[in-house]
């Protein structure tokens, strides 16, 4: 009588849990996509004196997202909740103990949605269909009776770089959204090089695109002009320890 509707469903049609497996690296990519959104309001109810602590602080939410619910979460949940009670007793021991179990077991599931997310970054970031959709309604929407008028920004909706060029740009690159999936990438790098060899594989030329890709972008469309107060990369660099811990805690377990 209490059963979860899913699961009297999946017990109605056994081809949902398959469907829905092949669903949930999609599921999470478009979770992970609109949550930027989300916690831009909310580091903007933080009053930050400047956009660089602003964005750092952006990054530090998303990337423990990331690692947390994203990595931890979607991996142990059920575990965690059968090991409750023995968790309390010994919390340090059953973490351990969950993490070297439930970890493995998940290994398709990180690859799939590494994959998943590479492809959809790549394709969005060199065909880049929303900058050009909204700067195909800006050539028709806002002042454009000069071409100084024609290169500003009207509510958001940016010009088409390559027509107004050398006056409008896309702006900086946006570290603050690029690296917290990169963290993501190296913790499962970390984490299943040992226990999944077959991940090095998949994440070599994961990383390779993604060099080249960027490197492009960097060098031909983004403005290169950046500049974030030093406050990302001690952040980034205290991440990816914590993701090198998370890596060794696994495979002693």
């Amino acid at each position: 009588a209490g059963s979860c509707p899913l699961m009297v469903a999946a017990e109605a049609f056994p081809l949902l849990d398959e469907v829905l497996a092949v669903l949930a690296p999609y599921l999470l990519i478009g979770l992970n996509y609109t949550l930027p959104v989300v916690l831009w309001y909310v580091c903007a109810l933080e009053g930050h004196v400047g956009m660089d602590t602003f964005h750092a602080s952006l990054f530090s939410k998303l990337t423990l997202f990331m690692i947390v619910q994203t990595f931890f979460v979607s991996a142990i949940a059920g575990t965690l909740l059968a090991e409750l009670s023995s968790l309390v007793q010994e919390p340090l021991v059953k973490l351990q103990h969950i993490l070297a179990s439930s970890l493995p077991a998940q290994a398709v599931t990180f690859m799939g949605l590494i994959f998943v997310k590479c492809s959809y970054r790549l394709m969005m970031e060199l065909l880049r269909p929303r900058s050009a959709l909204q700067g195909w309604i800006r050539t028709w929407v806002g002042p454009r009776l000069t071409p100084e008028e024609r290169a500003q920004d009207y509510y958001g909706l940016s010009p088409l770089i390559w027509v107004l060029r050398p006056y409008s740009s896309p702006g900086p690159l946006k570290y603050h959204i690029l690296l917290p999936d990169l963290v993501l990438m190296f913790t499962v790098l970390f984490v299943y090089s040992v226990l999944s060899p077959i991940a090095n594989l998949l994440l070599l030329p994961a990383f390779a695109f993604l060099n080249v890709a960027y490197r492009h972008q960097m060098i031909y469309v983004y403005d290169p002009s950046n500049d974030t107060g030093g406050q990302l990369w001690p952040q980034l660099a205290n991440y990816l320890l914590v993701s090198l811990v998370i890596a060794q805690v696994t495979v002693l377990g």
